[in-house]
């Protein structure tokens, strides 16, 4: 599902990545929101995934920039009907995913991290970034 690949950071990029990041300009947040069903080999169960993804990241041209994953994966309690968190749930799984957008970027300046997309699965959301400098997001 992540839309980047992966690419180490050799010494003569890392160089030319630092001034790319400084003039970068990023796309504005445009969100769709795909519901689909778990392929038949899944543990999901019969319950649907919800996956909400920024748009403008699918193609991003940048991943030489923002070419680290970060990964979260985030356990719900309430399970409502259809299989899903409840409403209360999902409310603090949004809470939570903002935190850790703020956490990982720093104020006032250029971002470090650019939110692509997250899953929401039964009693799991998974939230998918893509990173500049992993160290300050660790």
């Amino acid at each position: 599902m992540w839309p980047f690949g992966w690419k180490k950071k050799h010494t003569g990029e890392a160089a030319a990545n630092e001034q790319k990041a400084e003039t970068l300009v990023l796309p504005e947040d445009h969100f769709t929101v795909i519901e689909g069903m778990p392929r038949e080999d899944s543990d999901s169960g019969d319950g649907p995934i919800i996956t909400v993804i920024n748009t403008p990241y699918v193609g991003f041209e940048h991943r030489d920039v923002f070419q680290w994953v970060l990964e979260i994966k985030v356990f719900a309690r309430e399970e409502e009907g259809g299989g899903l968190p409840s409403a209360a749930e999902r409310a603090t799984l949004d809470e939570f995913e903002d935190a850790v957008r703020e956490a990982i970027n720093p104020k006032g300046e250029k971002p470090n991290a650019v939110f692509v997309l997250h899953e929401t699965d039964r009693d799991l959301r998974t939230i998918y970034f893509a990173v500049y400098d992993a160290e300050f997001a660790n």
